[in-house]
């Protein structure tokens, strides 16, 4: 129970983090960059080397999500494969067809946010 507790833990942290990232990134990265100018007060010299910092940040961020996440992929691999060992012996045939049709949809969309990164 525990280690199902700090994967859902880590999935969590994980997803957090990864939202940050996109806010902080593309459209949503200068609307934060100009709020936060307005709220610091930043001058004109500040508001480049902030920017860089903020970029920079993001890139370490990034890197060692990837790598936290590298570091439980056998876990969740597992949890997921007990999850369907046990969802087999409650659902039908083809309820667990949706179920795999849907998981692997899910799985999909992940991935593809995540190459957009």
């Amino acid at each position: 129970m525990n280690k199902l507790i700090a994967i859902v833990l880590s999935s969590l942290l994980l997803t957090s983090a990864a939202l940050a990232d996109h806010h902080a990134s593309g459209k949503h990265g200068d609307k934060y960059k100009n709020m936060l100018g307005r709220k610091l007060e930043l001058t004109e010299e500040q508001k480049q080397p902030v920017a860089d910092i903020l970029k920079e940040q993001r890139a370490k961020g990034r890197e060692i999500r990837h790598s936290a996440f590298e570091q439980i992929r056998p876990q969740m691999e597992a949890l997921h494969e007990e999850t369907k060992e046990r969802l087999a012996g409650v659902l039908t045939e083809e309820q667990l067809q949706k179920y795999d049709k849907m998981s692997s949809r899910r799985h999909e969309r992940m991935h593809k946010r995540q190459s957009h990164r």
